[in-house]
C-alpha cells in the first residue's frame, strides 16, 4: 500500500544519503585550508611517508578556531611578510594539519546534525605534533626531515606558556629562517643554495 512505498522510499533515501557521504569520505582530493598562493601544503601523512631531504613545518589549525582564522588574515592583509614566508616555504616541506582541510575525514553529516562534544573536536594527531602534551591551535611544530620533531624550536616572540603559538605570518618568517640555521636542517638549505645556483647558470 501507501504506507509500504513510502518507507521504501525513505529507506532509497537514506541510502543515497550514505552512499553520499562515503564518497566524500574517500573521493575527495585533499586540499589545505590556508589562503595565499605560492606555497603547497600538503598532508603530515603524505610528508611523512617517505623521508625527504627538506626540513617540515607543520601548521596545526582549526576551521572553528578564532585564533586561527586571525593569524591566517595576516597571510593576505601583511603582503611583504607572507612574500618572505613564501619564499622560505621553498626550504620546507609544509603542512597544514585541520579539520577544515578539504578531503579528511573530520567534516561528516552526523557532525552537521548533532552537537559535538568538546572532547571530540580535536581529530585525531600524531603525537608529534603535540610537544609536551601542547594541543592549543594555532600551532606550529618543526621537524626533521624524517619526522623527529624538535620541540626547542618555539615562537621566541611569544607567549612562554604556549612556545607553538604564532599570531602572525611574520613571526612564523622568523622561525622558519632559525631553523635553517640549524645544523640539523642545514643540508636542505644548502642543496637549496646550490640548486639555485645550478638555474642560475
Amino acid at each position: 500500500g501507501r504506507g509500504r512505498s513510502r518507507a521504501l522510499r525513505a529507506l532509497a533515501l537514506v541510502a543515497l544519503a550514505a552512499a553520499g557521504v562515503a564518497a566524500e569520505d574517500s573521493g575527495d582530493e585533499w586540499v589545505s585550508n590556508v589562503p595565499g598562493d605560492g606555497v603547497e601544503w600538503m598532508s603530515f601523512a603524505n610528508a611523512t611517508s617517505e623521508v625527504g631531504e627538506k626540513p617540515i613545518l607543520a601548521l596545526v589549525h582549526r576551521g572553528y578556531c578564532g585564533a586561527c582564522k586571525s593569524l591566517k588574515a595576516t597571510f593576505e592583509k601583511d603582503e611583504a611578510e607572507y612574500a618572505r614566508f613564501a619564499a622560505l616555504s621553498r626550504s620546507f616541506t609544509m603542512v597544514s594539519v585541520s579539520d577544515a582541510d578539504a578531503g579528511g575525514r573530520a567534516k561528516t553529516r552526523s557532525q552537521v546534525l548533532f552537537k559535538i562534544p568538546a572532547s571530540a573536536r580535536v581529530p585525531h594527531e600524531d603525537k608529534r605534533l603535540q610537544p609536551g602534551g601542547a594541543d592549543y591551535v594555532p600551532r606550529v611544530i618543526f621537524l626533521s626531515a624524517d619526522g623527529t620533531p624538535h620541540p626547542e624550536l618555539t615562537n621566541t616572540d611569544g607567549n612562554k606558556n604556549y612556545p607553538y603559538y604564532y599570531t602572525h605570518v611574520g613571526q612564523i618568517a622568523d622561525a622558519m629562517e632559525a631553523t635553517l640555521k640549524l645544523a640539523w636542517a642545514g643540508g636542505a638549505s644548502g642543496a637549496s643554495d646550490g640548486d639555485h645556483k645550478k638555474e642560475e647558470l
